[in-house]
């Protein structure tokens, strides 16, 4: 755009030069060719604007098929996700999914966190899954989990999970989350 730019500027000048019969036609010439020059910007911008607009909206709409899908499976398969933020003091979970929290008994959009979790499971099962958890987390990507335990629901029975996952970098390898 600036190279172009440039070349409209130098050339343009010199053909109004020879153009114009005088200074005022040449003034005139001026404000036109200017008035050209914002109009055809204005327009370049429009359409690349457009094309980008264009582009973020077929974005969109191939997250939300997937996440359809992803939903669609994890609701036929009767599981969950669920990520955890392990980058600050205290773990967090940062995301669950309906399905986690329906199937503990919670409300659907319940907002679990991490202390809630720990606090459901088994008593038989808190050693394993600390150990689990600590191996995992240490391990920093090189040994997924796959285990089984159970989870307290609210009305007091337990139900077993099958839980697998991993440590993965985020924030441009700054710090990593449990998925």
């Amino acid at each position: 755009y600036a190279i172009v730019s440039a070349f409209w500027i130098f050339f343009s000048d010199r053909l109004l030069v020879g153009l114009a019969s005088g200074f005022g036609n040449y003034q005139e010439l001026q404000t036109y060719k200017g008035w050209g020059f914002v109009v055809l910007s204005a327009l370049l911008i429009f359409f690349l604007l457009r094309l980008a607009w264009q582009g973020m909206i077929i974005a969109y709409d191939s997250l939300a098929e997937s996440e359809r899908r992803l939903n669609l499976a994890l609701t036929s398969a009767g599981g969950g996700i669920w990520e955890m933020d392990l980058t600050g003091d205290g773990r967090s979970v940062v995301h669950n999914s309906r399905e986690i929290s329906t199937r503990l008994g919670f409300d659907p959009d319940a907002a679990l966190t991490l202390e809630m979790l720990l606090a459901l499971r088994h008593p038989d099962d808190v050693q394993d899954t600390e150990r689990l958890l600590e191996r995992t987390i240490s391990a920093r990507g090189e040994k997924p989990f796959n285990e089984r335990f159970r989870l307290r629901a609210t009305d007091g029975r337990y139900i077993w999970l099958q839980a697998s996952g991993n440590v993965g970098f985020c924030h441009f390898g700054e710090a990593f989350c449990f998925n």
